[in-house]
């Protein structure tokens, strides 16, 4: 079981409400963060209730400010637990929306789209194992997206992307989580590799 703390206030002070699971609300609890304590597990926190806005992605680990996050404010409005994966990773990918054109099955991390398999954009895919990241630009760069087991026939279906379906890179979340002993991620991905500004919503299936 994961668990997170969030502190009103810099340098973990001031009121504090602490998560242990998915929480679609945090601003009924606290109106600000300004620091976070990530005690066990993996977390997804967004900018705005319902898993929406800004994402960032954290691991176990100290978070003084919210700079530490890479946060623009702070306004924190929603979190997710992100289980450690074991076993096996697959996604197929599709160079079309509603899983149309070429295929391709994935089951490790993919720095770059174009450079392994040739493709410029992907505009939907099919995740049967494991929790993703996508990235907007090759090499882990730009905008993050947390991805889920489910069906993603367009990567705008969300409403947070513009009309015109838009194609994304992807990392293998596990592979990026690592030992939960290693520093914050935070320490170790550039500024615009761990912040997104919107949020893919998982399939209906799946949502909590």
């Amino acid at each position: 079981m994961g668990k997170i703390i969030f502190y009103e206030d810099k340098d973990f002070s001031g009121s504090h409400f602490e998560c242990s699971k998915d929480c679609p609300d945090l601003l009924s609890n606290l109106s600000r963060c300004n620091s976070i304590r990530v005690e066990s597990s993996c977390f997804m926190i967004y900018e705005k209730p319902n898993y929406t806005g800004n994402q960032y992605y954290l691991r176990r680990g100290e978070y003084p400010n919210f700079h530490h996050w890479s946060g623009v404010n702070d306004l924190v409005g929603s979190c997710r637990h992100i289980h450690t994966e074991s076993g096996s990773f697959n996604m197929r990918l599709f160079e079309r929306i509603e899983f149309g054109g070429q295929m391709i099955d994935l089951i490790d991390d993919c720095p770059s789209v174009m450079d392994r398999f040739n493709i410029h954009n992907i505009f939907s895919c099919n995740v049967t194992n494991g929790n993703w990241l996508f990235y907007e630009h090759p090499h882990y760069h730009g905008k993050m997206y947390l991805i889920r087991p489910g069906e993603y026939k367009r990567f705008n279906a969300s409403g947070s992307c513009s009309d015109k379906p838009t194609g994304w890179q992807l990392a293998l979340l596990e592979q990026i989580q690592g030992p939960e002993n290693r520093e914050p991620m935070a320490h170790h991905l550039p500024a615009e590799a761990r912040q997104s500004q919107g949020a893919l919503a998982p399939p209906s299936s799946h949502q909590d």
